[in-house]
């Protein structure tokens, strides 16, 4: 890519969201450290029911209360004990093979048939890291290993959503105890995908608000897909309204243009109407109440 990494100035407002969520998480983070009571999920279900409707399958194999296998003496220079622990490797990978039956939640709700795997969506976002060719100043490779694991916890809590009634806070913490579950099961080698996935969820590295921006770009362009594939241009504006300014890499910013510019010509040429307006439940107000009815802010469909 030719575009430079440098993005664009963000508004204060976003600046000091963002660094509100960022204190959010260290204090989370130390709590974990401190091993002091976390928010549970149920094992048997490996999932959160955003709706009547199920996301995520049944886990057959609940992870174990009892402590990963130690590798010992049997570890040679790093290298990953294989002959130890085996069925902590194989409950890795079923965890792991959840992510390819386990739909996204936000389509589930808007009842898009046929719709995208969690690992569908972390695949896409993994090969367009491709793209890089170093003149970017970002590490191709890391942008890929960030790709693959941020939204690895799922596979335990499933996608959560604001529709879900989870508080921010709850979420964080939820994904974060599940994400020491996961990379026990693997250790000495977990410690990398859990270093991997605190930077992700941090921001604080260029190669981590990149694939934050893939994250994002995936979201609409699958969107725009699915409005296609089921002649509804416009249905799913709701997707595009939760990440407009939220953008930041100049070429991700392209390619969200010229997403948005096909859109909105082919809605023009079939004469689309802009859909009703959606009500986002805003997870902040659950922070503070999880009793109160929460509020909501209203998302805007604009046509061009």
């Amino acid at each position: 890519m030719s575009s430079s990494l440098a993005a664009e100035p963000v508004p204060i407002s976003q600046q000091q969201q963002e660094e509100d969520e960022l204190k959010d998480h260290h204090q989370i983070a130390n709590e974990l450290k401190h091993q002091q009571p976390n928010p549970t999920y149920d094992n048997e279900t490996s999932t959160i029911s955003a709706s009547s409707k199920s996301t995520s399958p049944n886990s057959t194999s609940p992870i174990s209360s009892s402590s990963p296998a130690s590798c010992g003496s049997k570890t040679t220079a790093g290298k990953p004990c294989f002959n130890a622990g085996l069925a902590d490797i194989l409950q890795f990978m079923e965890l792991i093979g959840n992510l390819k039956h386990t739909k996204r939640t936000g389509w589930v709700l808007r009842d898009v048939n046929d719709c995208e795997s969690i690992s569908g969506h972390m695949y896409r976002m993994s090969i367009l890291t491709f793209l890089l060719d170093g003149s970017e100043g970002l590490d191709q490779i890391r942008c890929m290993e960030l790709a693959l694991v941020h939204d690895l916890a799922e596979s335990l809590v499933g996608d959560i959503t604001p529709f879900c009634g989870v508080s921010k806070n709850e979420k964080r913490a939820m994904e974060l105890k599940a994400m020491q579950d996961i990379c026990k099961l693997i250790e000495p080698r977990g410690r990398r995908i859990m270093e991997l996935f605190e930077e992700y969820e941090l921001g604080e590295s260029a190669e981590s608000r990149f694939v934050k921006d893939l994250d994002r770009l995936d979201m609409v362009m699958q969107a725009f897909e699915y409005e296609k594939r089921d002649n509804c241009l416009l249905k799913h504006q709701e997707f595009f309204d939760s990440t407009e300014g939220k953008f930041n890499h100049p070429f991700v910013k392209k390619l969200v243009s010229e997403i948005n510019e096909q859109r909105n010509r082919l809605a023009k040429a079939k004469g689309a109407s802009p859909p009703p307006k959606i009500e986002v439940p805003d997870m902040e107000a659950n922070n503070s109440n999880h009793n109160r009815t929460p509020q909501t802010t209203t998302t805007t469909t604009t046509t061009s």
